[in-house]
Order: structure tokens, then sequence, then C-alpha cells
């Protein structure tokens, strides 16, 4: 059996170095994968993997809310999964068995009607740290081909929270049983125990919007957007509910490696959704100094990949948010890096780094194994 450990939970922010830093990857990311945005990463029998760099919009803004919804729900089985989302969460069977075993999965329909569009809570997963809320949408013209749905302003808050570490909302496309088109939250809240709290989600404006082509953005003034919005329905949807999950987690004191020589892994928490990691630098003046630098600031790498599997199965599990600070001494960070997906906590053998220099090269291959990572065995 795996001792447990209680862990100091410090707090975490996301600097503006690394927001900056942030942004310019992200915007290179659209730039390189705008051909590839559709595709999926297919995975192969022993991996289940996802894209690390794909596209997600972010926005925080408070709006007022003129339409309504309060639920009451209790987490339930028998969760009924739409394809979209077993897709972009790539879910196996087992852990659609994981979901039910923690208890994490909950199913609403709760619609609110703002000017001929329907937009309903559909369905919530979340565990201690972080969440994922499925909306449905009706009564406007489907997105087709490089084009999605968005809303123009939205805000996320969990009563009794402290500050948001990172909510990011993506459109997963057309739900064929129902004929729904789904749109997807994921996040987390910053130093609390997210189970049992109300969660308050208010959109504005439900947005189509289309990529330009080659030859349109070929005529524009250069730094013109490459995006455009073709429909737009005015309205406001509010909802409230309670969020009804598991609060499971493993804690681990380690000594272990990480993708970068310099650090050590130091300790470990893990929900079924995400991971909190304690790490020290062998130089930290030398850390510090780094990460001031002007013009190649906030870089700390630690490399985080994922998860080998007690059956052998490679799961990648870092593609939800991340965020992290220094530690109080100044020796390391603490990290936070939400799965993108669904752990099985009781099945995990080791956890997975990536060396520095070697992360497009893993993340863009079919089928990685175990030769391809630094592996961290859990005691």
């Amino acid at each position: 059996m795996k001792d447990k450990i209680d862990i100091l939970k410090s707090e975490v922010e996301i600097s503006d170095v690394v927001m900056s830093a942030t942004k310019e990857t992200f915007a290179k990311i659209l730039e390189e994968g705008k051909q590839k945005e559709n595709e999926k990463i297919q995975a192969m029998p022993a991996v289940r993997k996802r894209n690390g760099f794909k596209k997600r919009w972010i926005a925080l803004v408070a709006v007022a809310a003129l339409a309504v919804g309060v639920l009451s729900v209790g987490a339930g089985t028998n969760f009924n999964w739409f394809a979209p989302v077993e897709d972009e969460m790539f879910i196996s069977e087992s852990q659609k068995e994981a979901l039910e075993k923690y208890g994490l999965g909950t199913t609403l329909q709760d619609a609110v009607t703002q000017n001929g569009v329907t937009v309903s809570v559909e369905q919530v997963i979340c565990d201690s740290n972080y969440y994922f809320v499925v909306l449905g949408i009706e009564g406007v013209e489907y997105p087709t081909g490089d084009q999605w749905l968005s809303f123009e302003e939205w805000d996320i808050d969990i009563v009794g929270g402290d500050i948001h570490r990172g909510t990011y909302g993506q459109y997963l496309g057309v739900d064929e049983e129902t004929g729904k088109m789904l749109y997807l939250w994921e996040g987390d809240m910053k130093n609390i125990d997210i189970v049992g709290k109300t969660m308050r989600v208010n959109m504005k404006d439900v947005q189509i919007s289309r990529w330009f082509t080659e030859e349109e953005m070929a005529e524009k003034a250069e730094g013109s957007a490459p995006t455009e919005i073709i429909n737009e329905v005015e309205g406001e949807w509010y909802f409230e509910f309670v969020l009804n999950g598991g609060s499971q987690e493993l804690a681990y004191e380690l000594s272990g490696p990480t993708g970068n020589p310099d650090i050590t892994l130091d300790s470990v928490v893990i929900t079924p959704l995400s991971i909190k990691m304690s790490s020290t630098h062998a130089d930290p003046e030398q850390m510090l100094a780094d990460w001031d630098d002007p013009e190649d600031g906030g870089d700390y790498y630690v490399g985080y990949y994922g998860f080998l599997m007690s059956d052998g199965t490679i799961i990648q599990a870092s593609a939800g948010s991340g965020s992290g600070t220094f530690n109080k001494s100044r020796t390391g960070r603490d990290e936070f890096y939400g799965f993108g997906t669904i752990v099985d906590l009781y099945e995990i053998d080791s956890i997975l780094f990536i060396e520095e220099g070697d992360a497009w090269d893993v993340y863009n291959k079919e089928n990685p194994t175990v030769e391809d990572f630094v592996v961290v065995p859990l005691p």
C-alpha cells in the first residue's frame, strides 16, 4: 500500500513573465497548427494520448445576469458520455470506470433560453482541485468547416473561492445523438477544495467565427486578426449549481529526477483530474537569475508529461491548465497541472517527464514508449 502524507499546499500564482511568454507561445502554436486544427491524434493500443498543443480560448470578464438557471444536483452513476467529450478527453473504458469509482460525474439538464438560443448545463466532472463543465447550445446555425462557436464574454466563479488559476473554453462540435452543439469549460480554483461549493457560470452573446483563408490574409494589413465573427446572437445565460464530485487524493514524498537535470522532484499530490508537485533546483541563485532574465525569463522546465499505468498504458495527463509559484525558501517551485482527462489513482505506476529539448518530438510521436521518458516510480 502506498503511504500517504500531508503536504503544505502553497499559493499558486501566474507571473506576468509567464503570461507574456505563454501569449507568445500561444500565438506561435496557432500559426503553426492552423492546418491541423481539426485533426485528432490517434491513440495506439498501449497509449492514451492527447494533443498537448491544441487551440484554446481564454477570457475572463464579469457580466450581469439576465436569464437564470439554479440547479441543485447530486453526483450520480450511469453518467451519459457525449461522444465529442469522450474524444476531447481521450476517454477509455477504464477511465469511464474511474469516473464512476470516484464519483466524479454529474449529469444535469437545466436550460435557459434567450433570443431563441438555448444554453444548458449538461454535465459536470470534478474532484477537489479541477472541474469540467459541458454546455449544450441549440437555436443557432451549426458551425461548418473551420468555423467554431464561442461566447463574447463569460465569467466562472466558485462561491468561497479565491483566485482562478486558469479556466479554458473550447467548442467540441455537434453531438449527433442530441443535435446539440457542445462547449467545454475546464479549470481550477486557488487554494480550496471545490467539491460541495456553488459554481456560478455567466455567459454573454453566442458567436460563430471563422478563420480567414491564406488568400484573404494576404490582402489584409500586417497584424490583422486572422478570424472574423460571421454570426452573433445577443443574450446572457446564467446558472448556479453545486459541484458534487470526488475528493480522493494520494500524496507521496519523493526524491526523483525530472526532465531537467538541475531540478529534483520532492513530493506530489495526485487527484483523478490533477497533480501538484514540489521540486527544488540545484542552483537557486541561478534559477532566480534565469527566471528574471528580461529576454528569456520565466522558464522553469520540469517536463511533466503524464503517467505509466500498472497495465503498461502511457497516459498523457498534461493538457489541462497549469501554473506555479516559487516555494517559500525560493529554492524551487510548487507546480499545478490539470490532466485534461481522468486517471485512476490506484493504477498509477510511475510519473513521466520529458527531457528538455525532446518535448516537441515526444508530443508528436504517434506511439511513444517508456524509453522516451524520464520515469519516476511511485513508492
